[in-house]
């Protein structure tokens, strides 16, 4: 028979999940940080960006199998978590100062090896002393929590904690973005965010004092008991590893496409990500509110992966309009920045956070299935493991591979048909004939959507027509899109490179934006600065030069400007195959 919980018990399960909140916001604005850290010492580009998620998501995985090993023993998970929470805090004091001190390797790297292969692993590596350290306690955090939601009411309480965990995330990468850099800068906003997990260690360490283990053995209910007994853990992880990185490549899929209309600033970029983390979050409180009712958590699985995967194909066409939503924001809120922002928040969110709600259901779902009772650290691990691995490979290969080869639509409407595949195979591999039939019939539905829906219009992605709304009011935005052309578009780990000719009382001029801004054209005021670009250093020069460097090849003019002079070299670094292709139309 169990026993009732004692008051400093049922306390402890209450404040938990908002220590736990806080600790999301604290860690998210640590990945804000080192983003900003690692972009000063490698450079601010997509490989830089996607190191440091790369490198986050591996040290969570990491921490969770480690976490696996020994949360089951814990007898006092609660001051556990305060010491992870201790050492987390202490160890992201110090990244900064880490980087600092290995920069004199990474000179001696570059001027050894030069840019290729040999860099990259220099530059993961360095990247990793820094950053592993710390993230491997945040990933061992859940696990031990889940040790002590398992004294509890464990189908409702993981769910819970890993919802709040979530939406802290959510109001981290929001607040750091809006909030503690403009205020605080980056060491204040580091401080700030170091002393908040130290906060958290404290009164996690208070509410282990109070909340003293049982004297007994304490299980789980029957009823929670059945949902995982029998069940080994290697189906869940699979179904978390890959949903995972469907999810986290359709991350990266949505947030290159909305950069081409949001934009690709710090600010565009914190409201992308809190948005997805928002609806990701949100799930996971609905989750707990059937698993903590101790119904099948397979059901939110199912939902999850079928649903989620048709609600993303059912969006994708939508996406392809998100400018127009944004020409009607400029044209009416660009005056007020705080209206702007919220606007651009609910584009965000209905392109990224809708379908986060469903997709968001699974991971915590599978936690709860593949716990087994008196294991529920352990499957909690490896499954949080398995979806944190995913998270690694997914964007890798969405930003590397998918998007160069199949553009970010395609790679969109490959993820969907890939999560409504991995619906029909869980429902297969537990012989769920309830389940099969509803996600066969999503999967068959879902190839019919993905084939017969309209491709975007390039001119309307593309263009950035939608940030000159005001310019276009008397003429109107579908008369000035119009008067384009498309002539060249390459999508690629960089961005979205387009040329398009553009019609301007009867002439013709050339125009290359990239990601959706315009970067340069034929026009006369736009061939002035870009010639008197090279021309004007090269003049002033105080002896006649020989060699000229060139940072970024653009649309080609400052370099042929730069070789109508009597150099005898001049080189261009330009890291976009695609610009390079599309200077040559």
């Amino acid at each position: 028979m169990r026993t009732r919980p004692s008051p400093s018990r049922q306390k402890a399960h209450r404040l938990l999940p908002v220590l736990f909140f806080c600790s999301g916001a604290a860690g998210l604005v640590y990945e804000v940080l080192w983003r900003e850290d690692l972009a000063l010492l490698f450079g601010r580009s997509w490989p830089a960006t996607a190191m440091v998620v790369a490198l986050f998501m591996a040290g969570l995985a990491l921490g969770a199998g480690i976490g696996a090993a020994f949360a089951d023993r814990l007898k006092a998970p609660l001051l556990a978590y305060s010491f992870l929470e201790t050492g987390l805090g202490l160890l992201a004091l110090l990244v900064p100062w880490i980087l600092q001190a290995l920069f004199p390797l990474y000179k001696a790297a570059w001027k050894g090896l030069g840019p290729g292969p040999g860099l990259w692993a220099v530059q993961v590596g360095l990247a990793g002393a820094a950053l592993l350290p710390p993230t491997v306690l945040m990933g061992a955090t859940l696990p031990v929590l889940s040790r002590f939601a398992a004294m509890g009411s464990f189908g409702k309480e993981l769910p819970l904690l890993y919802g709040a965990n979530t939406l802290g995330a959510a109001a981290g990468a929001l607040g750091a973005v809006f909030l503690l850099l403009p205020a605080l800068g980056r060491s204040g906003s580091l401080l700030a965010a170091v002393c908040l997990t130290l906060l958290v260690a404290f009164l996690a360490a208070r509410l282990a004092g109070k909340a003293l283990p049982p004297s007994r053995k304490t299980t789980r209910p029957r009823a929670a008991q059945a949902q995982g007994a029998g069940l080994s853990p290697r189906l869940p992880a699979l179904l978390a590893f890959f949903s995972g990185a469907f999810t986290l490549a359709l991350e990266v899929f949505w947030t290159h496409s909305l950069a081409l209309t949001l934009g690709s600033t710090v600010y565009a970029f914190g409201l992308m990500l809190g948005s997805f983390l928002l609806g990701l979050g949100l799930a996971s409180l609905l989750c707990s509110r059937w698993t903590g009712r101790r119904r099948d958590p397979w059901t939110p699985v199912y939902i999850s992966l079928s649903g989620g995967g048709f609600l993303v194909l059912l969006l994708t066409p939508f996406l392809g309009w998100i400018p127009w939503a944004s020409a009607f924001l400029v044209e009416h809120f660009s005056g007020d920045f705080s209206l702007f922002t919220v606007g651009r928040l609910l584009v965000a969110f209905f392109s990224m956070g809708l379908p986060a709600l469903l997709l968001g259901l699974a991971l915590p779902a599978l936690m709860v299935a593949g716990s087994p009772g008196g294991g529920e650290g352990r499957g909690t691990g490896i499954i949080y493991g398995a979806n944190a691995l995913g998270a690694v490979i997914g964007p890798l290969a969405a930003g590397y591979i998918l998007l160069p080869l199949a553009g970010s639509r395609r790679g969109i409407l490959l993820a969907g048909l890939g999560l409504l595949l991995l619906g029909v195979s869980a429902a297969a591999a537990r012989r769920d004939r309830r389940a099969f039939f509803p996600a066969g019939a999503a999967l068959a539905a879902g190839i019919l959507l993905a084939f017969l829906q309209p491709a975007w219009n390039p001119l309307v992605t593309t263009s950035g027509f939608h940030l000159y709304a005001l310019l276009n009011r008397l003429d109107g935005l579908g008369r000035s899109l119009a008067r384009r052309k498309l002539l060249y578009l390459g999508e690629g780990a960089q961005g979205t490179v387009a040329v398009f000719d553009f019609d301007v009382d009867g002439e013709t001029r050339r125009t290359y934006s990239m990601n959706g801004k315009f970067e340069g054209s034929t026009n006369p005021h736009d061939m002035f600065t870009q010639t008197r670009v090279t021309e004007l250093p090269l003049a002033i020069c105080p002896r006649e030069p020989r060699e000229v460097y060139i940072l970024g090849l653009g649309t080609g003019v400052s370099l042929a400007s730069a070789l109508r002079y009597p150099v005898d070299r001049v080189d261009v670094c330009e890291i976009s195959p695609e610009v390079v292709e599309g200077t040559r139309k």
